[in-house]
Order: structure tokens, then sequence, then C-alpha cells
């Protein structure tokens, strides 16, 4: 029996005051610090429990031959759009984060091929440079086998596809999603039929698995007869932005990541590591 695991996580947003940090103060650029808000050490904790415990306990249950690691984009916030909810304008601090972040949870781990996305612009950089440079750093390490894109030869893409015991992932960071509560299953199963068509009326192959993020809610479109895509919108790791509550958001999202786990060349149902943030402590009037 063959198994391979694919460990699915993005939205990370480093940087931002409202996502994931580690616990420890944070050294500026002049000398002074940043402390992470107890929000971000409450992620943090999620963070750990996320892989140390929840993805650790799937690899003993599974005990796969190779895990791959997908990094769906939006590693780090960036300086974006004046917003003051970021812990320092520049961005090597923000990548200073990111990569701690990695190198304290998943590349704990040893994977088999790690897969850079590149994410929105306005908060990686134009063409997503600094998840390149965040790929490259990486391989640079020596430990992690960054793949790169076999089309570009770059670190990162906007758009990758691999395979794995003969099932085809294909991976984005931006993808499509229904915006209200009640009609996002319905959504992604529209969404996943769309997929499936124009590849088809191509001529080309279908995925099996389609991976996406950027809505920061888990949703997937399920089995679908006769229809082999499947689609799974990834979870994030940050709260409710001043823009979130803006557009009068009354989902909350959803933080955490998702496990995929091939058996003898079929799909299991995926394994979603997720943690539903509270709302707003109610007071008395």
């Amino acid at each position: 029996m063959s198994v391979h695991m694919i460990a699915a996580v993005s939205d990370v947003h480093s940087g931002s005051t409202v996502a994931v940090c580690p616990p420890e103060p944070l050294e500026l650029d002049d000398g002074g610090f940043y402390e992470p808000s107890p929000i971000q050490k409450w992620l943090w904790s999620l963070w750990e429990t996320a892989w140390h415990e929840r993805y650790s306990a799937l690899l003993d249950e599974w005990k796969p031959d190779t895990q791959t690691l997908v990094i769906n984009g939006d590693c780090m916030d960036g300086n974006h759009h004046g917003t003051p909810q970021i812990v320092s304008n520049l961005s090597s601090v923000h990548f200073r984060i990111a990569h701690e972040l990695l190198e304290r949870g998943p590349l704990k781990y040893r994977f088999s091929g790690i897969h850079m996305i590149r994410g929105t612009e306005t908060h990686v950089g134009k063409s997503g440079q600094q998840e390149e440079g965040l790929a490259r750093a990486l391989r640079k390490q020596g430990d992690h086998k960054i793949i790169d894109d076999p089309d570009t030869g770059m670190a990162s893409s906007f758009w990758r596809r691999f395979e794995k015991d003969g099932l085809l992932v294909d991976c984005r960071h931006h993808g499509r999603m229904g915006q209200r509560t009640h009609t996002r299953d319905a959504y992604m199963r529209l969404y996943a039929h769309e997929i499936w068509s124009a590849h088809v009326r191509s001529g080309s192959r279908p995925p099996d698995l389609c991976i996406r993020s950027h809505f920061h809610r888990y949703a997937d479109s399920g089995r679908i007869h006769d229809m082999p895509t499947r689609v799974t919108a990834l979870p994030a790791w940050q709260m409710l932005t001043a823009f979130g509550h803006r557009i009068s958001i009354e989902d909350l999202g959803h933080i955490g990541l998702c496990v995929f786990v091939i058996r003898d060349g079929k799909l299991m149902e995926p394994e979603p590591i997720i943690f539903q943030p509270d709302r707003p402590t109610i007071v008395g009037g």
C-alpha cells in the first residue's frame, strides 16, 4: 500500500498585527521591539497545535511514504493600502516572521517536496517577489527541497501543477467562492464543474484536486458523480482586519490548514485542521 500526504497552508499574512506571529518580542530596525498582541499569541498557540499535535497525529495515523508541502500564497502581509495594522513598514521584517513561522512549524518535518505559490501582489510584491525570495532562501539553506517551476525556472509559481501517485494536483492562490454562508458549498461544486469543463473542452487533462485560497475560509466541493475534479479552499492565519470589518463580513472565517491523503492512487476525504474564532465578548447594558 502506498500513502502520500499533502499539507497545504496559506494566507499566513506574516507582519499583520492580527495574524499569527512568534510570541517573543520582535526586534525592529532601529533596535526597538514589537510585542505580539494577545490575539497573535493565541494564534501562535494554534499554529503549534496544528503542526505539532494535529498534523503529527495524522502522520502517526497514516504513516505516509512521502510528505509534500504546499505554501499557497500570501505568506506575508506587506505594506499595503496605507494600513496601520502591520508590525513594521519594512518588508524585511514581514519576511523574517514568515521564515521563522515556517521553520518552527511545518519545516520541522522532512518534506520530499515544497511548492511555493505566489499570492496577491498587494501583499507579496510585484510578481510575488517576496515569496520567490522566501523560496530561494529556504533552498539556499540546503535542508529543504524547493520544487522549481519547470516552465520559468523560478522557485515559485502563480500556478503550479504536480502529480502524486497518478493524481494531478492543481494549485493557485486565487480562486472563486460564494460570499453567502448558505450558498458557499453549492458554489464550490459549480466551481469544480467549471474547472473540469474548461479542461475537457480544451482537450487537456482535468485535475483531480484543486487547492485554492484567498478568501480565508475552508470550503470543499466534495465528491461529485461522474466529475472527478475536487476543489478545496484553504483557511487562513489572520483574524478580521479593519477592512474585513468595513465590508461587514458576518462569517468570521477559519484559522488552520488542510491535509490531503492519497492512498493507492485514490484521494481520501480531506483532513481539515480548523479552528473557529469567537465573536466579540457580550457585555452588560
